[in-house]
Parts: structure tokens; C-alpha cells; sequence
């Protein structure tokens, strides 16, 4: 019955009404037109290179002022890149260039669809290189300065390395065709449904398996059964009123913050082994253990959800969209087209839906420091271990961030806007 219902709605998006062409467009220059208006908002922060009182006492004035003015540069670069890769994207839609490297595919290998399918994915590429591949490039070399930037390699170097893996990752990218092409092969008409089906089952265990059963296995969690840290987190427990079952003590391998809650009815407490001051842990434990008291986790787990389920759905329901295929150029439309093509149209969603759920993420982060403040044993406990836990990434982004593009660029606050928000 679910398999008929996924049918008709395939059906429905199948006409010939729908203007794929334009919606393709409007979304793209949507997506682009609210990124540009945040960074647009951002920018100017980036000016102001005093450091504020409440990150004193963590961090260095001039280190404050010298990354003020990378990140200016960064988010200028940010500019350039994402236009560059809107007009690459707007041109590839305008142009029809889908349908031109199928013919041109075509024309490469001919008499043999499955070759034309290879053919496709190597053509499709070269239409716009090298400057598509240098939009990438930049767009990574970015993304390095503004996470680690102390082991960040030149720029000859970055991209020298980032071309010697291109062909690798063209061979994957076949790989993933020929896997797909096959897959699609074997399930028939039944392609929508078995997508649903297996996003379905690939969402569930990322949201509820992997936090319960494969996450605790990469930390390597000992049993605590006494001691003052399983006392500390017992009492902890009893002033939020939450049924403890475990107490676990983690390696450093976890990049969680300090401690960690999981569980249903009854709760585990994953603390690891990073902080030293006794006032710390206490925060921590307590800014653990918040969130599920005021029912946070269901509402994460849910937003966490959205993105992936809107891509799942949007891709299962247009890569085989005849309609969609005929807008751009198609009268039969090949599945790795029809892959692109639907990518075409639920990129930009799914960008706005993360954009919308990092939001709300925010403020639920915010809420639970702010109950977590009512439980420290000592006043800034809580800020002093997030400087102590996330140093390294306190100046990752400015403490004058603004809240929608930290919103639109993360899906959790930076370290420093968390200390400049327990501090007001």
C-alpha cells in the first residue's frame, strides 16, 4: 500500500505543468540570495578586533584580533567562491549542459548505453573545468584555514594535492554509478519505494542505534561503581530528578563535550577523561543531563531527521521524473542524469531545511547552558570548562558572530558564543 502511495505521488510530480526548469532556477538563486544576506550580515563584525570581557580570562587579546582579521578575509573568500559556484550551477541549468554531455558521451561511446553512462560522468565534469574544480578547491582550502589553520599547507600545495586525488575521486564517483545503475537494474519500477525504504532505515540508525549501541564502542567506556566521580554524577542526577542506571568513564577519543547522556527510561552517563577541576566536571555532568529533563533530545533527534528525510524523499521521487528529464533536454532520461538533475532541485531545499533546523539547535543549546548555570557548584564553572574542553576551536569562529549566520554555517553555537551568552 505505502509502495502504490509513493507511486502516485511520483505520478502526480509527473507532468508536464510542472515548470522544472524554472523551479530549478528560482530555487538555486533562493539558496544563494539567503546565504549572500548572512554573510552579508557577517562581514561586518569581523571589524571589530576588541576582545570581550567574557572571553578574558580564556583567550589572548592579540590572538583574538589577528584571527578577527583572517576571518574577514575568510568570509570575503566565502563571497567569491559561493557566486562562482552559482553562476556555475545557474549556467549548467540555463545551458542544458546535462543534456550536452550525454551527446557528447554519446558520441564517445557509441552502441552501448552502459558505456555512455561512464562516458557521462567523466564529460559532464570537463564542461566547466578547470573553474569548477578550483571553486572546490578554494571552497576546501577555506574550510582547512578556518578549522585548523596552524597546520594549514600553502596554497600551491593545497591544490597540487587536491588534483592528484581527482582521479581517485572520479573513480569513485563511477563506482557509486555503476552500483547505483545496478541496483536501479534489479528493483525495477519499485526504485522510489526501495530508496524510501532504505533512507528510512539508514535515518533510524543514525538517529537512535548509532548513539545507543556503535557510539559507545568507539569510546571505550569503563564502569564506574564508586568513587567520587559516580558519586558526583548520582547526586548530580538526583537534583534534576533523572533515573541513572550507568555511569561510564571515556577515553579522549569522543568529541563530545565533556560528557555525554543516552538512554529511554533509564540513563547512561558517558563522562570523559579531559577535565580536571572537580567544579568542571560537575558543570559538565549537569549540562549532560539537562537537555533530557527539559526533552530536548526527541526535539534534536527529530531536526536532526528533517534534512536527511527531505533528501531521501526528493531524490527518490524525481531521479526517475520523466517530466523533470524533458525540461532539460531529455526524452528517456538516463538514471545518473536523472541523479543530478533531482540533486539539481533538493540541494537547495535541503540547504534552507538545515538552515531552519541549526535554528532551533541553537536555541536548545542556549537553553540548556542557561538551566545547566543553576546547577554550578561554582559560579562560571560551566564556562571555564567549555574554554577548557574547546580550546583549540574557542577563536574558530568571532565571538561577535551573528545568529543567523552561525545558524546557517553550524549546526551547533561556537564555543565562544556560548561563554558570551552565560556571561549576559
Amino acid at each position: 500500500m505505502i509502495a502504490g502511495w509513493i507511486q502516485a505521488l511520483c505520478a502526480v510530480l509527473d507532468t508536464p505543468a510542472v515548470p522544472w526548469h524554472q523551479v530549478a532556477s528560482a530555487l538555486t538563486t533562493l539558496e544563494y540570495v539567503v546565504h549572500m544576506y548572512v554573510l552579508q550580515r557577517q562581514a561586518p563584525l569581523y571589524e571589530r578586533t576588541q576582545l570581550p570581557p567574557a572571553l578574558a580570562p580564556f583567550v589572548n587579546a592579540r590572538d583574538f584580533a589577528a584571527r578577527q582579521r583572517a576571518s574577514r578575509a575568510i568570509v570575503r573568500w566565502e563571497m567569491v567562491t559561493h557566486t562562482a559556484r552559482y553562476v556555475l550551477t545557474m549556467l549548467r541549468i540555463v545551458f542544458l549542459a546535462n543534456a550536452l554531455a550525454w551527446t557528447w558521451a554519446g558520441r564517445l561511446v557509441q552502441h552501448s548505453e552502459k558505456g555512455q553512462m561512464v562516458a557521462y560522468v567523466c564529460v559532464l565534469p570537463a564542461l566547466f573545468f578547470p573553474f569548477e574544480q578550483l571553486v572546490h578547491a578554494g571552497e576546501l582550502y577555506m574550510a582547512q584555514r578556518q578549522l585548523s589553520p596552524a597546520s594549514l599547507a600553502p596554497w600551491r600545495t593545497h591544490l597540487r594535492d587536491f588534483f592528484v586525488m581527482l582521479p581517485f575521486r572520479l573513480l569513485f564517483s563511477l563506482a557509486f554509478v555503476v552500483c547505483g545503475v545496478a541496483f536501479a537494474v534489479y528493483v525495477g519500477e519499485m526504485l522510489p519505494a526501495y530508496m524510501i525504504a532504505l533512507g528510512a532505515l539508514y535515518i533510524a540508525f543514525v538517529s537512535f542505534v548509532y548513539p545507543r549501541a556503535v557510539r559507545p564502542f568507539f569510546d571505550q567506556p569503563v564502569v564506574l561503581d564508586s568513587g567520587a566521580l559516580y558519586t558526583r554524577a548520582r547526586a548530580v542526577a538526583a537534583k534534576l530528578g533523572l533515573p541513572l542506571e550507568h555511569v561510564f568513564l571515556a577515553t579522549q577519543n569522543s568529541s563530545d563535550g565533556g560528557a555525554y547522556c543516552f538512554g529511554s527510561r533509564t540513563f547512561c552517563v558517558v563522562v570523559l577523561d579531559r577535565l580536571a577541576s572537580d567544579a568542571e566536571i560537575e558543570a559538565v555532568l549537569a549540562r549532560a543531563m539537562v537537555p533530557w529533563t527539559l526533552h530536548h533530545p526527541r526535539i534534536l533527534t527529530l531536526c536532526a531527521a528533517v534534512p536527511r528525510a527531505l533528501w531521501v524523499l526528493g531524490m527518490a521521487l524525481l531521479v526517475r521524473n520523466a517530466s523533470l528529464g524533458r525540461a532539460f533536454g531529455f526524452d528517456d532520461m538516463p538514471l545518473p542524469v536523472g541523479w543530478d538533475l533531482a540533486a539539481c532541485l533538493v540541494q537547495p531545499v535541503v540547504a534552507l531545511a538545515s538552515f531552519a533546523v541549526h535554528v532551533v539547535q541553537h536555541r536548545l543549546c542556549f537553553e540548556a547552558d542557561a538551566h545547566a548555570v543553576r546547577l554550578e557548584p561554582k559560579a562560571g564553572s560551566l564556562a571555564r570548562a567549555i574554554a577548557t574542553l574547546d580550546v583549540a576551536h574557542l577563536l574558530m569562529a568571532s565571538a561577535y558572530d551573528d545568529a543567523l549566520y552561525s545558524a546557517y554555517e553550524r549546526d551547533t553555537p561556537t564555543p565562544a558564543q556560548r561563554i558570551m551568552a552565560l556571561a549576559t
